[in-house]
């Protein structure tokens, strides 16, 4: 029996040494597949923090980029407004000019339309009282029939057509060219 035993022996030694390697092969493998996710785990943390990174990054410089348009575009406005209220208050200091300045206005313009005499003019409230006769006469207009609430300055009609001297009117129509000029004038 003892050939047994020893064979027993023999084979549970075998199987124990088999059992231990195939153990430790085991646990090496479960290391290595341990290690690889790992790996993968880092790489893949690693990449969505940069990917974090780049979207906190490109968020605030929207951020930043959407807050300088905004404060350019407010500044732009203030800017536009100052423009607007000056414009305005030349119109303002026009409507104020005295009655002598505004005839010697009304006379420059209408040297300057090479009427041919007999045309209507209407004048703003501010100013009629600076037309009389002997004016209309020197400057061979006539006073319209119509009366019509013009806010400064004055228009004369001839034939149907109408030259619109305003100042509203004037102003508008030399703002474009000027704009420029006066922003200049008011920002630098």
């Amino acid at each position: 029996m003892s050939n047994i035993e020893n064979l027993t022996s023999k084979i549970m030694e075998d199987s124990k040494g088999e059992a231990q390697r195939i153990l430790e092969s085991a646990k090496k493998e479960a290391n290595d597949i341990m290690n690889s996710k790992e790996e993968s785990a880092k790489k893949i943390k690693s990449g969505l923090i940069q990917k974090s990174n780049l979207e906190a990054k490109s968020k605030k410089d929207r951020i930043v980029s959407s807050a300088e348009l905004k404060a350019r575009n407010e500044k732009l406005e203030a800017k536009q407004e100052v423009i607007n209220r000056t414009f305005n208050e030349t119109i303002s200091k026009l409507s104020k000019m005295s009655q002598e300045d505004f005839v010697s206005f009304l006379r420059g313009n209408i040297s300057s339309l090479q009427l041919k005499g007999g045309e209507e003019i209407i004048v703003s409230k501010d100013f009629r009282e600076s037309i009389d006769t002997s004016l209309l006469t020197d400057l061979n207009l006539r006073l319209a029939k119509e009366e019509r609430e013009i806010p400064s300055g004055f228009i004369i009609i001839n034939n149907g057509i109408e030259f619109n001297y305003t100042f509203e009117a004037l102003v508008h129509s030399l703002r474009e060219e000027l704009e420029y000029e006066v922003a200049s004038i008011l920002f630098n």
